[in-house]
C-alpha cells in the first residue's frame, strides 16, 4: 500500500471535564479503544503523532507521543504542537473522540495537494477543524495568535488560503454518516453503544 507523504496528528490533550474527567482517548467502542480506532484508519500515513498530555498512558502503543507544548489553550495548543512535531508539511489532524472516523475520507484528504494552508470539511451546520489539513507553514501564524491570546481556531482561517471540503460532494464511495460525531458525555457513550475503559 502507497502511503501519503503527511503527518497524522491525534490531538489526546482534553480534560475531559463533560466526561468526569475520563480519559476519551481510552473509551471503548466495539472492544477496542477510541485511540485505536482512529490509529486504524490513519494506516496510509507515513508518519502518525498523538498529542497528550499523559505520554506515559500511551507506551504500548508503538506510536510518537509529544506533550502539548501549549497548555490551557484547547485544540489550537495541539495543532501547534503536531505541526512544530510533525516531518512533514501536511499534517492531518483529528481528534481523539471521534472514533467513527470513515477511512476514505481520511484518504481522500490525504490525496489532496494544492495552494491552500488549510483543507477544511465544511457542511450544512458548519466545518470541521479537528478533522482537517493544515501545513506546517502555519507556525508563525498560530505563534501570534497564542501571543494575542486568540486561540480560537477559525481566526487561522481569517488571512490564510483555505480550501473548503464540501462534503455533501463527496464522491460515491465515501459515506461520511458519523465521520464527524464526537463523543463528549456519558450519555453520548451511551448512544452509541460505547463503554468506559
Amino acid at each position: 500500500m502507497s502511503r501519503y507523504k503527511k503527518t497524522a496528528v491525534i490531538l489526546a490533550g482534553g480534560e475531559g471535564s463533560r466526561m468526569g474527567h475520563i480519559d476519551k482517548a481510552f473509551l471503548k467502542y466495539n472492544g477496542k479503544t477510541f485511540i485505536q480506532c482512529i490509529l486504524e484508519k490513519v494506516d496510509g500515513y507515513e508518519e502518525i503523532l498523538i498529542v497528550s498530555n499523559s505520554p506515559e498512558k500511551y507506551k504500548d502503543h508503538k506510536i510518537k507521543v509529544v506533550e502539548d507544548r501549549v497548555k490551557g489553550i484547547g485544540p489550537l495548543g495541539g495543532i501547534y504542537t503536531g505541526l512544530i512535531n510533525s516531518s512533514y508539511d501536511e499534517v492531518l489532524i483529528l481528534s481523539c473522540d471521534t472514533p467513527f472516523q470513515n477511512r476514505n475520507f481520511l484518504k481522500y484528504l490525504g490525496e489532496m495537494s494544492g495552494d491552500y494552508k488549510v483543507a477544511l470539511p465544511v457542511h450544512r451546520e458548519g466545518r470541521e477543524p479537528l478533522t482537517a489539513l493544515y501545513k506546517k507553514s502555519l507556525i508563525g501564524d498560530i505563534e501570534k495568535l497564542i501571543e494575542s491570546k486568540m486561540h480560537k481556531i477559525a481566526f487561522l482561517y481569517d488571512n490564510n488560503p483555505v480550501k473548503k471540503v464540501d462534503i455533501d460532494k463527496l464522491p460515491e464511495n465515501i459515506d461520511i454518516k458519523n465521520g464527524f460525531r464526537n463523543i463528549n458525555t456519558i450519555e453520548e457513550l451511551r448512544e452509541v453503544g460505547g463503554e468506559k475503559e
